[in-house]
C-alpha cells in the first residue's frame, strides 16, 4: 500500500510538473515530442481498460494526459471505473481526472458505469471526489441510482440515496427506481426506496405503478411492502389492467388474497373487458376463482366478446372451475360474439370431461358434434335426467333441500346417498360431488353418508 501511495504521489508530481519540452527544438524534434505524447496517452487508456496499474502510473509519469479519450469518448477514469479497477481510480482520481467528464454521444459518466457494473468500492471513490450523483445518461435519462436499482445493486442503492440521489427521478420511458426494483423483485432496495419516501403511486411508465408491477410478477414481500405504504390498490395501467387482474392471471395466490383483504375491486375489468375471474378461470388457477367466487365476483360478467368465465373455462378444460361456476349460477349456453358457448368450445379443444360436465348441467347440444363425441353427450344426458327423475319421485331424498337449485347438487347429492354403487364412481359425476361439499360446507367424508 505504501508502495502504491508513493507512486500515486510521484505521479500527481509528474502530472503537475507536465513533459519536460525543449523550448528550442526544432520541427522534428516537436514532432519526435507529440508522438511520444500520443503513445502516453493510448498506454495510459490500454492499462485503464485492462487493469495495469503499473502501465497507468508510468503513462502519467511521462506526461500522459488523466483526460484524454479515446475515438469512442472513453476517459482512462471511465474505463478504469466501468471494469472495476479501483486502483487505477484511486490513482487517476489523486492525479485530478476529470470526475464527471462524460462520454460524448452518450452522456455516460464514470459513476454510472460503476453504479451499472457493481462496482461499491469505486462508487465510493467517485462520490468522495464529488462526482454529479444524478448526472444521467443523454438518451435515456438514465440515472446512476437508476441503473443500481434496476440491476439489484443494494448496498450502491443505499450509497447514492445518502448522496441525496434523487429517488423519484425517472427515465425518459417513465421508469423510476422504485418501479423498477418492483417490477424485478428486489426487495431490499423497495425497503429502501421506500423508507426514503419515494412516491409509491408513481406511474410513468405506461401508467404502471409499482404495486401493479410487483402483483404481475409475483413478489409477494414486495406487494405487502408496498400496501402497506398506502400503495393505491385499484391503480391501473392504461389499459385499465389492475394488480388484482394480473395476479389472478398468472396464479399469484397469496398476492390475490392480500389485494382482496385490501378491499381491491373484485370486478374492475381492463378496456378489453376481462375481469380478475375470467382471468384466473382461463388460466385455471382454482383457488383464486374460488375467492373471487367468495368475495361475489359476477359470475356472468362477460369481455367486449361476450366470453363469460365459464366459457373460458370449458375452452380450457378447467373442469374443476367450469364446476364452481356451475354451482354460483353460471349461464351454461351463454354464447360469445361468435356464437361459440361453453359446450361447443370445449368439444373443439377436446375436453371431453369438461363437455359431460356442461351436458349434464344443462348444456344443449347443436346436434353437430363429432361423432366420436355422441356417446359421451348421450352419456352425460341419461344422467342428468335420471337424477332429476330421482329427486321428483323420491319425496324422501329432499331432505333439508326447500328446492331443487338451477345446477342439480340435489340429485346428485340424492343419487349418492341413494343409489351409490353405479354413478358415485364416475369420475365426472365424482367432481360434481365436490360441488355438493362446497355449496353445503361438508367435508368429502361427510357428502354421501346414507342416513
Amino acid at each position: 500500500m505504501k508502495t502504491i501511495k508513493y507512486l500515486i504521489a510521484v505521479t500527481a508530481l509528474a502530472t503537475t510538473l507536465g513533459p519536460v519540452v525543449n523550448v528550442h527544438a526544432g520541427p522534428g524534434q516537436s514532432r519526435l515530442a507529440e508522438a511520444r505524447l500520443q503513445e502516453a496517452n493510448e498506454a495510459l487508456l490500454a492499462a485503464a481498460r485492462s487493469g495495469n496499474l503499473n502501465g497507468a502510473i508510468k503513462a502519467v509519469g511521462i506526461g500522459a494526459n488523466v483526460n484524454v479519450t479515446d475515438q469512442d469518448g472513453q476517459t482512462s477514469l471511465f474505463l478504469a471505473s466501468q471494469n472495476g479497477h479501483a486502483k487505477i481510480v484511486a490513482m487517476l482520481l489523486e492525479a485530478k481526472a476529470e470526475v464527471d467528464k462524460d462520454r460524448y454521444y452518450h452522456g455516460q459518466t464514470a459513476l454510472l458505469m460503476a453504479s451499472q457494473n457493481d462496482h461499491t468500492e469505486i462508487v465510493a471513490m467517485l462520490l468522495g471526489a464529488k462526482a454529479e450523483v444524478d448526472k444521467a445518461r443523454r438518451r435515456s435519462d438514465a440515472t446512476p441510482l437508476l441503473l443500481a436499482s434496476q440491476n439489484g445493486h443494494t448496498e450502491i442503492a443505499r450509497m447514492l440515496v445518502e448522496a441525496n440521489a434523487k429517488i423519484d427521478k425517472a427515465s425518459k420511458d417513465g421508469v423510476t427506481p422504485l418501479g423498477v426494483a418492483s417490477n424485478k423483485g428486489y426487495t431490499g432496495i423497495v425497503a429502501m426506496l421506500l423508507e426514503a419516501q419515494a412516491d409509491v403511486d408513481q406511474d410513468k411508465y405506461y401508467g404502471q405503478t409499482s404495486l401493479f408491477m410487483a402483483s404481475r410478477n409475483g413478489h409477494t414481500e414486495i406487494v405487502a411492502m408496498l400496501l402497506g405504504a398506502k400503495a393505491e390498490v385499484d391503480k391501473s395501467r392504461r389499459s385499465d389492467s389492475t394488480p388484482l387482474l394480473m395476479a389472478s392471471q398468472n396464479g399469484h395466490t397469496e398476492i390475490a388474497r392480500m389485494l382482496l383483504e385490501a378491499n381491491a375491486k373484485v370486478d374492475k375489468a381492463s378496456n378489453c373487458g376481462e375481469t380478475p375471474l375470467i382471468g384466473a378461470s382461463q388460466n385455471g388457477h382454482t383457488e383464486i376463482a374460488t375467492m373471487l367466487l367468495e368475495a361475489k365476483a359476477e359470475v356472468n360478467k362477460p369481455d367486449q366478446c361476450d366470453a363469460t368465465p365459464l366459457l373460458m373455462a370449458s375452452q380450457n378444460g378447467h373442469t374443476e372451475i367450469a364446476i364452481m361456476l356451475l354451482g354460483a349460477k353460471a349461464e351454461v349456453n351463454k354464447a360469445n360474439h361468435r356464437g361459440e358457448n361453453p359446450l361447443s368450445l370445449a368439444i373443439k379443444e377436446g375436453h371431453t370431461e369438461t363437455a359431460k360436465i356442461l351436458v349434464f348441467s344443462g348444456a344443449i347440444p347443436s346436434g353437430r358434434e363429432p361423432r366420436e363425441m355422441r356417446p359421451i353427450i348421450e352419456q352425460a344426458q341419461e344422467a342428468r335426467k335420471e337424477l332429476l327423475q330421482a329427486v321428483a319421485e323420491q319425496e324422501q331424498l329432499k331432505r333439508g333441500l326447500k328446492s331443487l337449485p338451477s345446477f342439480p347438487v340435489a340429485a346428485v347429492h340424492a343419487l349418492c346417498c341413494d343409489y351409490a354403487a353405479p354413478y358415485c364412481q364416475d369420475p365426472f359425476l365424482q367432481q360434481v360431488v365436490d360441488l355438493v361439499r362446497i355449496k353445503h360446507d361438508q367435508k368429502p367424508d361427510a357428502v354421501c353418508v346414507v342416513q
